[in-house]
């Protein structure tokens, strides 16, 4: 599939990766992420401090204004990627999508491990997702392990590479350990974003260097 086809499976699952897992679930379906193997981490391109989160009874509302010097373009395809998904974040285990009745519009399954502070839950979430290509995404959660979830991403250049701004409602609808509150959920969106950053970069790197030799070929 091309970019616009695959959509922004990735960011508008970031707060259903640590949110999707196992409605009506008790303090021992919940093992020591000890025992779990969770993959090599990025490195915290996105710091906390980017993430806001507030609990209103039984809903999350989480905002995220990021910056990253990479050009809006190579935003958009890294958000995009499904075929590399499970290299970029190592939590995610399967990620399909269905297509809907065109390139705007589709349906996202994704299967994998939520953390919750040092307790881990897989999960299973389906979102319908609308596309406006390179600018906006907005997912609905129609299936899977929380009771409602409503997301948006919208990408915009500015000076030095591209701001996003991500907004998410989820309402788990499932037990949660007392250790997992809005910290938690801060913690864990920076860490998502701060590995779809490092990927960002790394093809942002690996585009300028293409161009460089490029432009010397030509010279010679």
């Amino acid at each position: 599939m091309n970019g616009r086809a695959n959509g922004v499976r990735v960011v508008v699952g970031c707060v259903a990766l640590l949110l999707g897992a196992a409605a009506g679930a008790h303090a021992d379906d919940y093992p020591s992420a000890g025992n779990t193997s969770m993959g090599t981490r990025a490195p915290q391109l996105v710091s906390p401090k980017s993430v806001t989160v507030q609990r209103d009874g039984e809903q999350f509302h989480v905002d995220a204004v990021m910056h990253t010097e990479v050009s809006q373009k190579i935003v958009w395809e890294v958000l995009t990627d499904f075929a590399n998904l499970k290299q970029i974040l190592p939590d995610v285990q399967v990620s399909d999508v269905i297509p809907g009745a065109d390139e705007r519009h589709l349906s996202i399954r994704q299967v994998g491990l939520a953390r919750f502070g040092p307790f881990t839950k897989k999960y299973e979430s389906t979102r319908e997702v609308v596309l406006v290509p390179q600018e906006h995404i907005s997912a609905t959660h129609v299936a899977g392990n929380v009771k409602s979830m409503h997301s948006v991403m919208t990408l915009s250049a500015e000076p030095g590479g591209t701001r996003l701004v991500y907004h998410a409602d989820v309402e788990p609808g499932f037990w949660l350990p007392p250790l997992v509150g809005p910290a938690a959920v801060r913690d864990q969106t920076a860490e998502q974003f701060s590995a779809l950053f490092a990927e960002m970069k790394k093809r942002e790197a690996a585009a300028r260097a293409a161009a460089t030799k490029t432009q010397a070929r030509a010279a010679q």
